[in-house]
């Protein structure tokens, strides 16, 4: 949630050999993301979605491990209980 440039998807997936999805609102940070992804190689194993953690039915899998980066100072105290929920049920 919140991948950012992707630095921590492909790193999990070049050093870990996870299949790693990053989750973003911002369209441009998806595509520099996926420029660096296939840079590397990294296809198989990492993508990038854009999609708002309100809505998560974008996505259509399940995760083992969730990483939040970044994401508490953007949706506010107010919100992180339904942050939280809605990330719990990924």
């Amino acid at each position: 949630m919140g991948c950012g440039w992707g630095g921590l998807v492909l790193h999990a997936a070049k050093h870990f050999g996870v299949h790693a999805t990053g989750i973003t609102l911002s369209e441009r940070q998806a595509q520099e993301a996926r420029v660096r992804i296939a840079e590397a190689g990294m296809e198989t194993k990492a993508e990038i979605r854009v999609c708002d953690y309100r809505d998560l039915s974008c996505e259509t899998n399940r995760y083992d491990a969730i990483a939040s980066v970044g994401m508490a100072e953007h949706v506010g105290r107010e919100q992180l209980p339904n942050y939280f929920d809605n990330t719990a049920t990924a």
